[in-house]
């Protein structure tokens, strides 16, 4: 794979992973990027 399509896969990944743990955790998306 050339590197930029790796990268935006794998930060595609872990936003993937943050949206599956906010939904665990029940927090909502505004307080998540308000935080950030």
């Amino acid at each position: 794979l050339p590197v930029r399509e790796f990268v935006e896969q794998t930060a595609a990944g872990k936003l993937r992973a943050v949206a599956e743990e906010m939904k665990r955790n029940g927090v909502s998306q505004n307080r998540f990027y308000s935080e950030a």
